[in-house]
């Protein structure tokens, strides 16, 4: 039927909001080849949602400054690379590097580099950042990812959200996927505090699904076996909305000035 729709955009921010309206589990989303996503890390459930109702979630990664798409999923590969963010885009290198500017080995979490025509020229009036986002062709994303053995591609948090405690790394992205999980937990967003013991405190943000009461002591159960330790929040803060952007993106300054 040309009346319904054949391939949509939808971000992690949208679907608390459609999981409100009525008959939303019954709608008919037969007419859909795939819907897209990404500027995130995707919770499991949203995928889950789609890929339940043998609709291709396609992960697309990128940002302004690679015009836009660098790595992604392709429909005919969606359900095989779950939980990843695809392959790299026609005409774009990508590599994974550590603090010592080497590549990675397969499995191992660095920087995501990408090199290729679609890179920006330079940013206006900014050679300082320029030189610093462009090193020999390579424009440095300032995220975490790996890839595995086949060549696939995940996102795991951006590098400066990244939380050192202890001398461990913590990605926030991690665990907000663990609460995200939680039944009654529409959404979770994590931070790091200034800790003169540790360096690095972990604090989470909450909003939870209405209707749902939820307490500290239930959140630490469902942590408990799901996550290490030491990557546990000390402090939970239980608010009604999350600070967002005009693209809905969550403004993590914002929360780490309220943790």
């Amino acid at each position: 039927n040309e009346d319904h729709p054949t391939m949509g955009i939808i971000l992690p921010a949208h679907m608390p909001a459609l999981k409100q309206e009525a008959g939303w589990d019954t709608v008919d989303f037969s007419s859909l080849k795939s819907m897209t996503t990404g500027s995130c890390v995707i919770p499991d459930d949203m995928t889950a949602f789609w890929h339940g109702r043998k609709v291709p979630l396609l992960q697309v990664y990128g940002s302004s400054e690679t015009c836009p798409i660098a790595i992604h999923q392709r429909a005919a590969n969606a359900f095989d690379t779950e939980g990843s963010i695809g392959f790299p885009a026609q005409h774009c290198q990508v590599r994974i590097i550590d603090e010592a500017g080497q590549d990675c080995a397969v499995g191992d979490a660095g920087e995501i580099l990408i090199k290729g025509q679609n890179i920006m020229a330079f940013y206006w009036q900014d050679k300082a950042a320029t030189d610093k986002a462009l090193k020999d062709g390579w424009f440095h994303t300032g995220d975490i990812g790996y890839r595995d053995d086949k060549g696939c591609y995940f996102f795991v948090d951006r590098k400066k959200d990244m939380i050192i405690s202890g001398g461990e790394n913590i990605y926030p992205a991690e665990i907000e996927t663990v609460l995200a999980n939680h039944p009654a937990i529409q959404e979770a967003a994590v931070v790091g505090r200034p800790d003169p013991r540790w360096g690095e405190t972990v604090v989470a943000f909450i909003v939870t699904e209405n209707g749902c009461s939820l307490n500290e002591e239930a959140i630490r159960d469902w942590l408990s076996d799901r996550l290490g330790r030491y990557k546990h929040p000390r402090v939970l803060h239980f608010i009604d909305q999350m600070p967002r952007n005009e693209m809905r993106k969550i403004l993590k300054d914002d929360l780490r000035a309220m943790a």
